[in-house]
């Protein structure tokens, strides 16, 4: 199991679907149980994409925590959704929402933050906000790329 500190609230695996869901701590400890969690779920991505996977994970997962407010008890949820070679990962937090317009930066080689979004975009095949709920949900989705 990934970890005690991720709790999975349910997993379903039926014919080719495969989806999870885990509460995460709002914890520096949140993104690996993600990366964790997603190593155990079988997935249908090729190994690239896998590992594109757990870089967007834990970009949006990094964020919830640095920048949502920390409500006592309070929880990131992680949520995996894989259709044959895509799949489709929403990350809830207790957020007021934000709106993230891509323009052109500079960005300094010493700059150590504030890639996560830039990459999310450049990785993904398609991503999102929407604020609902009373929080916000960053997502994206993944698929496998075809072969040369």
């Amino acid at each position: 199991m990934y970890s005690e500190a991720g709790r999975e609230l349910t997993q379903k695996v039926a014919g080719g679907a495969r989806d999870l869901r885990i509460e995460l701590p709002h914890s520096s400890h949140a993104p690996a149980i993600a990366r964790a969690a997603i190593d155990e779920l079988s997935l249908h991505l090729d190994e690239n994409r896998h590992e594109d996977l757990k870089l967007l994970v834990s970009e949006v997962v990094t964020n919830s925590v640095r920048h949502s407010p920390e409500v006592k008890g309070g929880r990131i949820q992680l949520e995996l959704m894989s259709r044959g070679g895509s799949v489709r990962a929403e990350i809830r937090d207790s957020g007021s929402g934000f709106s993230f317009v891509p323009t052109p930066r500079r960005f300094s080689i010493d700059q150590v933050s504030g890639w996560g979004l830039d990459i999310v975009g450049q990785l993904s095949d398609s991503w999102g906000i929407s604020t609902k709920d009373g929080g916000v949900c960053v997502w994206f989705e993944i698929r496998n790329r075809p072969g040369p």
